[in-house]
């Protein structure tokens, strides 16, 4: 045990022990009861060290067929890593390439459909366009013709004054409502193949639906005369001169069915 006497002999020196001291502990450590526990201690020591360089000498064998077996799977994701790639790249280039082609298919329709549409159109009655013309004409007309009208009374016997509000509302939205459909009629008339009499007859039956809804505000319709033409008859009524000069709309007829008087009409927007 020469590296542990060493140690002592060190420690016995810094301690500056006596000589006598010296002596006395050095017989101690010598006797055969030190010298047993000394030995066993490193006997010890000796196994331990001898397992650790057992466990040490079979580190690879007992790691080396995980790792292989890691590293096999490794191989094989990366390989499919990297088909999965190459399928991705290729799905990513058809995408594009379907894409333009989809896109070029849809400009091609549009441009086709404009063109066929544009020769119909320039080809078309030009009829059609005075009807709408009209038609346009009388949809601002009455647009601008919705009222609220205040009338003012008193209850009977009593004298309690009373107030009833009445509008043409529901009238102007209702003729907004007709003219509309029957300019996407006559509109989508100018792309159909039909005959001059096809159309006249179009024509003619949206003048027959729209003039009464058109004599509630004194507005003129337009109509197809025995020659095939679109005339309407210009001429203004008493009620929409007057109106003309007190800055006033037409009411709706049926507005003043009761024969009140109207304290104030008010002009709104349908």
């Amino acid at each position: 045990m020469p590296d542990l006497f060493g140690n002592l002999g060190n420690l016995l020196h810094r301690a500056k022990f006596t000589e006598q001291e010296e002596k006395n502990i050095r017989k101690i450590l010598e006797s055969p009861e030190i010298e047993k526990i000394l030995s066993r201690e490193e006997s010890e020591r000796i196994k331990e060290r001898a397992d650790l360089k057992k466990q040490l000498d079979t580190v690879d064998s007992r790691h080396q067929p995980n790792i292989e077996r890691a590293a096999q799977e490794f191989r094989d994701a990366d390989e499919a890593l990297k088909k999965a790639r190459n399928h991705l790249n290729e799905a990513i280039q058809k995408h594009a390439l379907a894409l333009q082609l989809m896109r070029g298919s849809e400009l091609q329709k549009l441009e086709e459909s404009s063109e066929i549409r544009k020769q119909l159109y320039e080809g078309r009655d030009r009829r059609i366009d005075d009807f709408l013309f009209h038609l346009s004409d009388a949809n601002e007309r009455i647009r601008h013709m919705a009222t609220i009208t205040e009338f003012r009374g008193k209850i009977w016997g009593t004298g309690i004054p009373t107030v009833q509000y009445e509008s043409n509302l529901e009238s102007v939205k209702e003729a907004l409502g007709v003219i509309a459909e029957a300019m996407d009629s006559i509109r989508a008339a100018a792309l159909l193949p039909i005959s001059r009499n096809e159309l006249s007859e179009l024509m003619t039956g949206w003048t027959h639906k729209i003039t009464p809804l058109f004599k509630k505000f004194e507005v003129l319709c337009p109509y197809v005369d025995a020659n095939g033409d679109v005339k309407i008859d210009y001429q203004i009524s008493m009620s929409e001169a007057i109106s003309k000069v007190q800055g006033e709309l037409t009411p709706d007829p049926a507005q003043n069915s009761s024969g009140r008087e109207p304290a104030r009409r008010q002009r709104i927007s349908p």
